[in-house]
Formats: C-alpha cells, structure tokens, sequence
C-alpha cells in the first residue's frame, strides 16, 4: 500500500454510531462540524507505575485500566425526531432509536443497564489518492458523559464521552 501524500483535514471525516442490536441500529453524522477529538489514547490502555527505592527508579509497570475520551460537535437541523433517527437520539437510545441495546456485554449481564454504543471515525483519503486506503478506528463501548447545546450561528450540540471497550484501528490501543 503506497504511503498518503494528501493532507487530512475536516472535510475527510465521517462518524458512524452503532448500537448493540443484532442487526445494528446506525446513524451517520450529516451536519457534524468536523471537530472530532480523542484524547487518552495509549497503546494497553493502562496507567503506567514508576516504583523507587530510596528515590531510585527500579521498576515500571502497567496497572489501572484508563479510558480515552472523545468529543464532537454537529449544527442543529433539529434537535430530535420521533420518526427519523438522528444522532442525539440514538447517543440517548430514544425516539425512533427507543428500541436501542447497549454495545456494553459485562458478564453475566447481556443486557447491560449503562447504555453505551460503537463510534467509527474513519478518515476518507480513497476519493482523493489511489492505493491509500481510508483510516480510522473503532471505540467501543462508548458512554456519553455530557450533552450540550449552544445557540448561535448556527445552533450546536457538543457531545462529550468515554470508551470504555477496546479501541481498533490506525490508532490504535490494545
């Protein structure tokens, strides 16, 4: 595969939610404003411990699972939809998404109260370069922390959250 010559920006990303049904639910971000950001991402997923004897390094060691965090904002066409799926409704498994299931399995739980979904960024660069393929990774388990709206020109919905499963793809953590 040839290495990527074209700069990445907003206008290359997509994010595509999941719920945890047999046949997912899914709803694609139409009018998201390309600010998608991830944070915490390390490749274990865990806390890193220095131990010192006498203030002396002797040994590191991974302990505490850690969980990234993500954010990302869209403009507001409307804020929910009894008939059509947007994306504050299946985040919140509402609406035409009531019928939503958590991606969260924790044994011997299989339908787990804390609902959480899959998010997929994935960065197009097959449209523009021939021989790259698109990039991106898969959180899953994702749990929305906070919502918000801000009016303006135009309104916007932020949303905030943390995965709490396994992170896949180009950046990756295992």
């Amino acid at each position: 595969m040839a290495l990527a010559t074209f700069v990445k920006n907003f206008q290359h990303g997509t994010i595509l939610i999941n719920d945890g049904t047999g046949t997912p639910l899914a709803a694609t971000l139409t009018f998201d404003n390309g600010d998608f950001q991830a944070s915490g991402i390390t490749k274990t997923l865990r806390e890193v411990v220095k131990y010192e004897r006498r203030g002396a390094l002797k040994s590191v060691g991974h302990t505490t699972r850690t969980y990234p965090t993500f954010t990302f904002s869209c403009m507001v066409a409307e804020l929910t939809s009894a008939t059509t799926g947007l994306a504050v409704d299946i985040l919140l498994a509402q609406n035409a998404y009531s019928s939503a299931v958590s991606t969260l399995k924790v044994s011997p739980i299989t339908t787990h109260p804390v609902y959480t979904v899959k998010l997929t960024f994935t960065i197009d660069t097959v449209t523009f370069e021939s021989g790259v393929s698109s990039v991106g990774w898969v959180m899953n388990d994702c749990y929305i922390t906070d919502i918000q709206f801000a009016e303006g020109d135009p309104d916007t919905l932020t949303f905030s959250g943390e995965v709490l499963g396994a992170m896949t793809g180009a950046i990756i953590a295992s």
